[in-house]
């Protein structure tokens, strides 16, 4: 009797491990428990690794989920939990205020997963790229922007007279013309529960073009995101866009700084089956040292983000998104025009300057796996 009623205690505890390990399977990894108590727990849970200049980030459906009750379970500011989520992402303080509190929570809000790739990139006068290290161009840019400031000071000082209109150069002294930009595009997979009729395969992808240095000319630029076999969401907010910087003004020996941000939803959004682009007038620095007046800009980050739907939402597959910008140079004072084509020598979409306008584009990617 004592062996019958073991072997029935022990039948009895497989049995339960057994129902315990189907329900898991059956309500997915939305279960599997990760402990979030403070910050620190989750910035060990972000995976990072670097392939040939890339910097790839990730967060995953279970920290997420661990985010979330941790958030529901203590008295904490959400939005500074968010903002510490997005700088260990890789994005900068001056990044985190240019996509704004509304933005970011926009995006953790309704999130599963997220995916955030990372380029630097050093650009010649003659517009040839090259990807370069994170040190190696945050190095430079800031010994670039170190030059043009202490330049503009001394052209103050002696009251030399270089007007925009003459070179329409960044600093207006006519030196280094190399321009150093980070590129991050995001890939958040959408928890089909915030979604419409808990439909499954929708995302949010963004991408954030920083210049580290100011561009050394500055006109009317077209920033894009292109995804193979995706449907683009057309709501009034599904789509956004923003352009933000800090402006310095010099005069009188007085010194006014101010941050301005540009937001569109509709406005100068161009629409394809393929993706979008909006386009901005880039602010141009002016330097009039005889009568000691600067005007001059730094921080200039373009944001950009739209809401898509797989195509093949049944079944796992990975795919590719892709940004874009495109940066006018050398122009010959005539009105820009753009227009939309995929492109078959360079990832994603060209948004191709018109009318006589030279230009240098910028690009990279977000390599994305789907799993329903």
């Amino acid at each position: 009797m004592y062996k019958k009623g073991k072997l029935a205690r022990l039948l009895s505890v497989l049995l339960c491990i057994s129902i315990l390990s189907t329900s898991a399977l059956a309500v997915g990894p939305m279960e599997k428990e990760v402990v979030i108590t403070d910050n620190q727990d989750i910035i060990d849970c972000i995976h990072h690794y670097e392939v040939n200049g890339e910097y790839k980030s990730t967060i995953s459906e279970q920290t997420l989920y661990g985010v979330q009750v941790y958030l529901d379970s203590n008295d904490v500011s959400k939005i500074e939990v968010y903002e510490e989520i997005f700088s260990e992402l890789g994005y900068s303080d001056e990044e985190i205020a240019a996509i704004g509190a509304e933005e970011i929570c926009y995006t953790m809000e309704n999130s599963s997963e997220i995916t955030v790739s990372e380029q630097y990139v050093r650009v010649d006068e003659d517009g040839n790229r090259e990807v370069i290290s994170k040190e190696e161009c945050l190095s430079e840019a800031e010994a670039s922007n170190e030059a043009r400031e202490v330049e503009v000071q001394v052209a103050l000082e002696r009251g030399s007279i270089v007007t925009a209109a003459a070179s329409n150069d960044a600093s207006n002294t006519g030196t280094d013309s190399t321009g150093y930009m980070k590129i991050t595009t995001q890939s958040t997979y959408i928890t089909p529960s915030t979604a419409n009729n808990n439909e499954k395969g929708w995302y949010t992808f963004s991408a954030t073009y920083t210049w580290l240095s100011n561009p050394s000319q500055s006109y009317t630029d077209a920033i894009s995101l292109y995804a193979q076999g995706c449907a683009w969401a057309q709501g009034s907010t599904d789509m956004y866009s923003s352009m933000s910087y800090t402006s310095t003004t010099v005069s009188g020996g007085t010194t006014t700084i101010k941050n301005v941000k540009s937001e569109k939803y509709s406005t100068d959004r161009q629409i394809q089956s393929d993706g979008l682009y909006y386009t901005y007038s880039i602010p141009a620095s002016y330097l009039d040292a005889s009568i000691g007046l600067y005007i001059g800009y730094s921080n200039l980050v373009l944001y950009v983000r739209a809401k898509a739907r797989v195509s093949n939402y049944t079944s796992a597959y990975a795919f590719n998104v892709f940004s874009r910008y495109e940066h006018l140079t050398k122009s010959c004072n005539v009105s820009a025009a753009f227009s939309w084509k995929v492109g078959n020598n360079a990832p994603g979409v060209t948004v191709t300057a018109t009318v006589g306008n030279s230009h240098t584009y910028y690009t990279s990617y977000n390599y994305t796996n789907y799993k329903p």
